[in-house]
């Protein structure tokens, strides 16, 4: 497995879990300090949702917005993946992400991107085209689950009730 494939993978299966663990290993675990959940906010997002994209824009569901309103986000994305991950800025998951994209080599990080983000009032997010287009997202309905601390927004399908 290539090196790059080998990070994107282990990313995203700390984000595919339910909150972190609390301890996160990387490729140079010296580099990234031992994080508590208790360094950062609770945010307690749970749900499976159907969405879809309207105006280079997507409504959160209400149960996920409302702890988020005046929140700093960040969508994060990897290349490909046909998944983005919305993370509070304040919670522990986006100081372990930030500590890990940090000890990544130059050309790890090209396979990743990220953008700050915010809701609007109505509980919208910008949900950018290039952002969407680099991480394979094509169609204009996606999956919005809320995990713990983190939303996890998949391009595939929407899983039946």
């Amino acid at each position: 497995m290539e090196r790059r494939d080998f990070i994107k993978t282990g990313l995203f299966a700390i984000f595919a879990l339910y909150g972190f663990p609390e301890n996160v290993l990387s490729s140079k675990l010296s580099d990234i300090r031992k994080t508590s959940r208790a360094e950062g906010k609770n945010y307690h997002l749970n749900g499976v949702y159907a969405g879809a994209i309207a105006d280079n824009r997507i409504l959160m569901p209400e149960a996920l917005a409302r702890p988020l309103r005046n929140e700093n986000l960040y969508l994060f994305a990897a290349e490909k993946e046909k998944t983005i991950f919305l993370v509070p800025e304040n919670s522990a998951e986006w100081k372990v992400l930030e500590q890990t994209i940090d000890v990544l080599d130059k050309k790890d990080v090209l396979h990743f991107r990220w953008r700050l983000a915010k809701l609007d009032k109505e509980g919208r997010l910008d949900f950018p085209a290039r952002m969407r287009k680099f991480a394979g997202i094509q169609k204009p309905t996606v999956t919005i689950t809320g995990q713990g601390n983190t939303i996890r927004i998949d391009g595939t399908e929407t899983p039946s009730s």
